[in-house]
Formats: C-alpha cells, sequence, structure tokens
C-alpha cells in the first residue's frame, strides 16, 4: 500500500474505503506520494461523501464548508501541509481554508509569508516569483545566472530573453 498507493487512490472503489482505513495509509511516513497528491485524493474522497456539493469550491455556501469540514477533520492533522510549495498551497489549499482549524491555517499562512523577504515589494515589470536579482554581489555569477536559476526552483518557464 505504501509503495504504490496510487492504485488504490485511482481505484473505483476509492470513495467507499472507510475513514479509519483511508487516515492509517495516509499517516505512513514511507507513502509513495507527494504531499499534494495526498491533500488532492483526501478532496476527491470528502467530495464524494457528499456528492451534493458543487464541483466548484467558489460556489460553496457557509453549509457545504462545513460538511466538508467536519467530514475532513480526522485526516487534517496527517496532511504535511509544511511540505507543500507556496504554488501549491495557493493553488490548492488556499480555496479551502474554511475546512483548517483557524490556529492551522494562520501558521500555514504565516510560514509562507516568511519566505518573502521582508519589506520587499514586487517590481511591476518583473516576473512576479521573482525577487530583484540585479545586485548580485558575486565573481562567480551575474545576474542573469541568478535569474536562470531562480527560475529552475520556482519551476518557472525558462525562455531565451532574460529581463530582471
Amino acid at each position: 500500500m505504501t509503495k504504490e498507493p496510487i492504485k488504490i487512490f485511482n481505484s473505483l472503489n476509492f470513495s467507499s474505503i472507510p475513514e479509519k482505513l483511508l487516515i492509517t495509509i495516509i499517516q505512513n511516513d514511507n507513502l509513495q506520494m507527494s504531499e499534494i497528491q495526498v491533500w488532492e485524493h483526501i478532496l476527491k474522497w470528502g467530495h464524494a461523501q457528499h456528492p451534493e456539493l458543487p464541483s466548484n469550491v467558489t460556489n460553496y455556501s457557509k453549509d457545504d464548508f462545513n460538511a466538508l469540514k467536519i467530514t475532513l477533520q480526522q485526516f487534517i492533522p496527517f496532511i504535511k501541509f509544511y511540505n507543500l510549495t507556496s504554488k501549491e498551497f495557493t493553488d490548492k489549499v488556499l480555496p479551502y481554508k474554511k475546512i483548517l482549524p483557524k490556529g492551522l491555517y494562520k501558521d500555514l499562512l504565516k510560514s509562507f509569508l516568511s519566505l518573502l523577504e521582508p519589506n520587499s515589494k514586487l517590481n511591476n515589470n518583473l516576473n512576479p516569483h521573482l525577487t530583484n536579482l540585479k545586485t548580485i554581489d558575486s565573481k562567480i555569477t551575474t545576474s542573469q545566472h541568478t535569474e536562470l536559476i531562480s527560475k529552475w526552483i520556482n519551476r518557472l518557464e525558462i525562455t531565451d530573453k532574460l529581463t530582471s
């Protein structure tokens, strides 16, 4: 189960897996899945328990969020949200912030925001994922090298034109 959990998560009977068994699977430290995949499958399982929920989270009512929150509350402590990238957090978790415990949500938000440089402002001309890289104090790398490496780290599309 831990080496190929995707077989379980993609099975036709996934939505009928008992809650306790699913919790046992996701809390295993040797689970061969990324944390974002675990989160997405747990959401999928939660949605299957409430087929009446709208397909788009932006259309959820307060009652919809509460129903999903109650269903998934036992899973939340076993999801390693701190292992997500900021993009994964923003795209996949933030829309569901109302189902997270408030303390956890605030801690996650602080954690991901603390990754930003203090007192920095985004330059509208730059890609918002990159900080100002013009002042590089190095005899080995140039600002172009630094921008390229930063793009690799942020998994951004690499183009021949470097603008920063």
